[in-house]
């Protein structure tokens, strides 16, 4: 759940923590998003910026975890409601992730670039860098210098 309280919530009040964003736990944001929050509501403070302003910082700085919690939802099999449609772009980000995920086991840089955007320290946007995107797109199988899996 997620909540813009920046047009009805009363000057003097502001809308913070689960009751603006309610995160899926299992994706394990919700301190790092605290913190995001946290920072806008300080920056917010200091430039002495207005209620409605601070609310809507206050609800940007849980955007990139709402965004990845809502996107892998999406995906989920009995998905229902308006999260059931999925356009072309969602179909498209689904795919992208899923190419992102089978690097991330062999491309160290591919995957320290997905590990940083969950953990919320980079943007979503650093998944399309060059070298990143250069790999997802176009390397097929382990690179030669790669470990052998382990076999259990």
């Amino acid at each position: 759940m997620r909540r813009a309280y920046d047009r009805t919530v009363p000057e003097g009040l502001l809308v913070t923590g689960d009751a603006l964003c309610a995160l899926n736990p299992v994706f394990g944001q919700g301190m790092s998003t605290a913190a995001l929050a946290a920072v806008a509501l300080d920056e917010s403070l200091a430039a002495g910026t207005s209620n409605r302003r601070t609310q809507a910082a206050l609800l940007a700085a849980s955007g990139h975890a709402w965004a990845i919690s809502t996107g892998a939802d999406k995906a989920r099999p009995g998905v229902t409601g308006n999260a059931a449609n999925q356009s072309l772009r969602d179909r498209f980000t689904g795919w992208y992730l899923a190419r992102v995920q089978e690097r991330c086991g062999v491309n160290p840089e591919v995957q320290d670039t997905f590990r940083q955007v969950l953990a919320l320290v980079a943007p979503p946007t650093e998944l399309f860098r060059p070298a990143v995107l250069r790999s997802v797109l176009f390397e097929k199988g382990a690179p030669a210098d790669a470990a052998p899996p382990l076999r259990l």
